[in-house]
C-alpha cells in the first residue's frame, strides 16, 4: 500500500489546499496514478482504472517513442479552457516510467499554484479548469505542455474510440489537441469534432475494432442495466456488457466453476445469469465454489 504522494496539508496554495479533497472522484486518491511513473523495472506500464476491460492486444502501443500516450475527456471541459490543452482521461494511460517526471508533477501539487490567486486552472493557464483537473486529470496535461522538455518526454494522443471507448457522444468543444500529430498548436475559435484523433461518435465504433473499454457512460456491468441511447444504433452499451459477462462466463469456465445450470437457464441472455430482476449475481466465495473439470476455453483475438 502506498501513501498519497501529497497530502492535503502539504500543500502550499491555499485554495487548492482546501479544495483538493473534494476534487473529481476520489480527491487526493487520485494522485496515487503518479506512482505508475515509478515502476522504473518496466519498459512502459498500463495504468487502468478498476472499471475497465481489454478487448484485444496492446501491444503495438509499447513501442512507441513516447513518455505519454493517452486518451482526451472532452466532454468533461468546458468551452473555451484549457489553452488548447485537453482534460487527459485518467482511466487509461501508457508511461514511460520515469523518477524526474514523477517528481516533477508531484513537486506541482506541493506547489499548488492552482485557482484562487492564480487564477483559472493551473498558474491561470486554464489547464485543470474541469472536472478532475486539480489532481491527475489537469495536472498530467499541464506537466507534458507547459512543464516538461517535449523532445525528452513526448506525450501523444490515442483515439479515445478505439483506446478507450465509454460510447460517449460526439462534442463540440473550442480546441484542438497540441499533442494530435495533425493538429495545430493555436486555439480554433469554432466548434470542431472530437476526438481529434478518430471518429466522432464513438457509439459508431465497430466492436472488433475497440481495444479497451471503459465503463463509465454505460454504467458498470455488475448494475445490470446498460445505459440505452436512441442515437446509438448498434446498441454498443448492450454490446460492450454482453462482453463483459461473456468474459466472466469464460473465466468461471476456465475456473471449473460449476455455472452451466445457471447458463442454461438464462440462454440467450446478455447477461448470462448474472443477473436476476435488476440485481447482480457475484461470483460465490472462494470456499463455496463447486469444481467441475474445467473447461478447455478458446481465448479470443
Amino acid at each position: 500500500e502506498k501513501p498519497t504522494p501529497v497530502e492535503p496539508e502539504d500543500i502550499q496554495g491555499s485554495f487548492l489546499r482546501r479544495y483538493i479533497v473534494k476534487s473529481g472522484c476520489c480527491g487526493e486518491k487520485e494522485l496515487l496514478k503518479f506512482y505508475a511513473w515509478t515502476l522504473t523495472e518496466y519498459h512502459r506500464v498500463v495504468h487502468l482504472d478498476m472499471d475497465c476491460l481489454v478487448l484485444r492486444s496492446l501491444d503495438e502501443l509499447f513501442h512507441r517513442n513516447s513518455s505519454l500516450l493517452y486518451t482526451c475527456d472532452y466532454n468533461m471541459m468546458p468551452r473555451r479552457r484549457g489553452d488548447g490543452v485537453c482534460a487527459v482521461q485518467g482511466g487509461f494511460v501508457v508511461v514511460q516510467p520515469s523518477l524526474q517526471v514523477f517528481r516533477e508533477m508531484v513537486d506541482i501539487v506541493r506547489g499548488g499554484r492552482y485557482g484562487g490567486e492564480y487564477g483559472s486552472g493551473w498558474n491561470g493557464t486554464g489547464i485543470g479548469h474541469w472536472w478532475g483537473g486539480p489532481t491527475f486529470q489537469g495536472v498530467v496535461p499541464y506537466y507534458y505542455h507547459r512543464v516538461a522538455d517535449r523532445s525528452r518526454f513526448p506525450a501523444v494522443e490515442l483515439d479515445r474510440c478505439i483506446f478507450d471507448n465509454s460510447a460517449l457522444l460526439p462534442s463540440a468543444n473550442r480546441h484542438r489537441s497540441p499533442f494530435s500529430p495533425l493538429a495545430p498548436l493555436s486555439v480554433v475559435d469554432k466548434p470542431v469534432p472530437h476526438p481529434d484523433v478518430g471518429q466522432e461518435d464513438c457509439r459508431a465504433t465497430p466492436l472488433s475494432s475497440i481495444r479497451h473499454v471503459h465503463f463509465t457512460l454505460c454504467r458498470k456491468p455488475w448494475r445490470c442495466a446498460p445505459t440505452a441511447q436512441p442515437e446509438d444504433r448498434q446498441h454498443l452499451c448492450q454490446q460492450l456488457h454482453n462482453v463483459w459477462h461473456d468474459m466472466r462466463y469464460r473465466l468461471e469456465q476456465r475456473l471449473g466453476i460449476d455455472s452451466q445450470s445457471v447458463a442454461l437457464e438464462f440462454r440467450g441472455k446478455w447477461h448470462r445469469g448474472h443477473c436476476a430482476k435488476g440485481k447482480y449475481r457475484p461470483l460465490p466465495p472462494v470456499n463455496e465454489w463447486i469444481f467441475t473439470s474445467p473447461t478447455p476455453v478458446r481465448g479470443g483475438s
